[in-house]
Formats: structure tokens, sequence, C-alpha cells
């Protein structure tokens, strides 16, 4: 479990000059150098405000603890960040359950996946678990696939947005080859944990406390929690088939399409997504080789793919991936191959610059024949509290039934 650490708040002037770097091509370290265009520049204005501090001292292990805790989150000062900023999150220990109840800024609608992630740490003990967790709860809704304009379902077919999951993992030891135990998270559909419930802006789902005693709830009477909720929007992969019929053109990895003219290209219908993740959008899908390599180039139709901006609380977590299938017409000379170009994702095989991200992938040279796949995922993540853990009081009596 992680502990807590201090925040700094940064002064607006300091902000706007750090949001400067965030307009040139993203490198092999996944960071920006340059100039930001005023397009890509965070609002004007204030930031979210003072995050919250270091936690106050322990308290002792037998003291009490709230059996409710309200959290409120900071807000993220990106206006097309609201779609996945929680806004609060009330937990409350009794009637047998843990009920977790997460507000976010906007509502929860179709085109948008959202899962909140629930780490316990049931034993109090932070040198337990998996960095100190003892359970993973997940409760989810939506589809991360539907397209913001797709026609409305067939009659008794229900919308995306109704549909809603809940999983829970424990930690899981295995001994390896070296004799070391490895620890892991051995995953449970359902059974436990009921799917969630929405209203609007609100998930709402219910732990069962014996799910924690059973995962190391005791004589403590208290238990550590940490919250992340991520929404993820994710484009349909498209894809080209493309043969290398000569020795190609060399290219530079540099992030700049000026070399790109007259390749072989597949376009994409632009505006399938929600207008807050169009840096995902696919718009188009070049591709090129050299002796060997392959190159493609990935269109997209919004700007800020790639930028390395901390607004101090929805973080960032977008990715474009182009994968390499061969093709038995072009003999199997390579296995399937696919690399990823992220926000905080290195890769020495691709490069992200002004609305595009362009890739150089290695190939064997006797291999001539591709399938060439892109596609691209929004995930944006915002964890409460955002300075680490909160302690919840698990009474006796909380695990009576209403």
């Amino acid at each position: 479990m992680r502990r807590p650490v201090a925040r700094l708040v940064v002064a607006p002037l300091v902000a706007a000059a750090l949001a400067l770097v965030a307009g040139s091509p993203v490198g092999g370290d996944g960071r920006r150098a340059g100039l930001a265009s005023a397009a890509d520049a965070p609002p004007a204005g204030p930031g979210p405000g003072p995050a919250p501090g270091p936690a106050a001292p322990p308290l002792p292990p037998n003291a009490p603890r709230p059996a409710r805790l309200e959290l409120d989150d900071s807000h993220s000062p990106r206006p097309r960040r609201a779609l996945h900023d929680v806004e609060r999150v009330a937990v409350e220990a009794g009637g047998g359950v843990l009920a977790v109840r997460v507000r976010f800024r906007r509502p929860l609608i179709e085109g948008v996946y959202t899962c909140v992630h629930l780490y316990v740490d049931c034993d109090a003990d932070e040198a337990t678990g998996i960095e100190g967790a003892d359970l993973w709860v997940r409760a989810s809704c939506g589809s991360r696939y539907q397209r913001t304009n797709a026609p409305s379902p067939a009659p008794g077919v229900p919308a995306a947005a109704a549909l809603r999951r809940a999983s829970w993992s424990h930690p899981h030891e295995q001994p390896a080859r070296d004799g070391k135990l490895r620890r892991s998270w051995l995953h449970n559909e359902g059974g436990e944990v009921n799917p969630p419930t929405t209203d609007g802006a609100t998930l709402a789902f219910d732990v069962p406390l014996t799910l924690l005693a059973a995962r190391g709830l005791r004589y403590n009477r208290w238990v550590r929690l940490r919250l992340q909720a991520e929404g993820t929007c994710s484009e349909h992969p498209i894809a080209l088939e493309y043969v290398c019929t000569d020795e190609g053109t060399p290219l530079d990895l540099d992030g700049n399409d000026a070399e790109w003219s007259g390749q072989p290209t597949v376009p994409d219908a632009a505006g399938e997504l929600h207008p807050d993740v169009a840096e995902v959008d696919l718009t188009s899908l070049a591709v090129d080789h050299d002796a060997d390599h392959v190159h493609a180039l990935v269109r997209l139709a919004g700007a800020g793919f790639g930028r390395a901006y901390d607004d101090g609380d929805v973080e960032d977590r977008d990715e474009v991936t182009v994968a390499l299938e061969p093709l038995d017409t072009g003999g199997r000379y390579m296995e399937y191959v696919e690399r990823t170009v992220g926000t905080r994702r290195r890769s020495p095989h691709g490069v992200a610059g002004d609305r595009i991200v362009e890739f150089s992938i290695p190939r064997a040279p006797q291999q001539s024949a591709f399938r060439v796949v892109a596609w691209a995922d929004a995930i944006r993540v915002d964890k409460v509290p955002e300075w680490g853990t909160v302690e919840l009081g698990v009474p006796p009596e909380a695990f009576q039934p209403r």
C-alpha cells in the first residue's frame, strides 16, 4: 500500500510554463519538447486547487475509526476531463455490507465504459497482500466499444450503458522455479459482489463484510481503503493488408508526416467517439516499409494525444497501438507483433506528433505480407483519495443485516 505523499501546489504562472512543453512530438521517453498550441494548452484560470496534504499521524491500532466517510475529490481544470472526474465518494460499513457510492461530475453515458476499482487492506497490515491490499473489487457499467453515434438498440436489446458487471480478486502466492514466492491476483467473477446500480452521475455497489472477514478482517475493527475510477473509450480497429514488393522507403521516426505521401491508406470515419476523447479517434492508417521495418502512420481527429500534462487530478493513460499480423501469402518468417505509444508509455518504435502517431516496427526481411491493424484507447484515471488511503471503522454491529 502506498504511503501518503505530500503534493506540491503549482502556482498558475509555473503551471503555464510547464504547459509550454506540451506541443512537439512525443519521443521514446513519452514526453514532449517544444511549444504547445493554444488549443492544447490547459484552460486559463485557477487550477484544481490545493491537493490534500499528507495524512494525519496514524491513530493507535485500537483507536476507533468512523464507520462512514465522505470524500470530496478535487476537480480537473481541463473541461474535457469532467466526463471521467470523480466529485465525491461515500463509503459506509453497516447492514452487513461495505456500501460504496461514487458520484462523478457528469452523468454516466453511452459510449463510455466506467470501472471503479476498490482496494481494501482487510487486516490493517500494509506488509500483507499486494501493495497492502488483501481484496480488489471492481464494479463497472457501459461498453468501451460503443459508439456515441450508434443507432438505438433493437427492441428488447439492452443499451450498452445498461451493462453492469462486478468481480473481485484476492492475492495468491505461488512458488517460482527459483524457490521464491510470487504473489499475484486470483480473479473471481461476480458471486459475492452484485453488479452495481447507476443513477445519473452515481455508481453504487455493496461489498459483503463477510468477504472482508474472509480476507483478514478480524480483531482490528477497521480497514484501509483506496479507490480508483477508470473511464475508457476505445476506437474500433482499422486494418490494411500490405505487401512489401520492393526495398521500400527509409523514413525518419520523428513524429512528422512530411515524408508520407502516396502510401496505401485506409480511411476511418471521425466523430464516432465522444468529443471529449477526439484525440484517440482514428481517421486513417497509412503503411510503408523498408528492408527490415514496416512503417505506419496513424492520423487522429483531435489534438492533444501524448501530452504529459499532469493536472493534479485526472491522469491520462491514452494509447495508440499498431499490430503486424504476418500473412501466409508472404511466408511465415515471424510471429504476430504489436507496439504501443502512450501518454505515459514509452516505445522505441513509435513517436506521437500533431494529430499523428508514427510507427516503425522491425520485421523479418523475408516476411513480405502483413495485415496491419491500428486501434486506440482513451484511458482516464482518477484516484480517491489522491494522497494514499483512508481508514474506515468496521465495528461488530456493522455485520448485522438491516
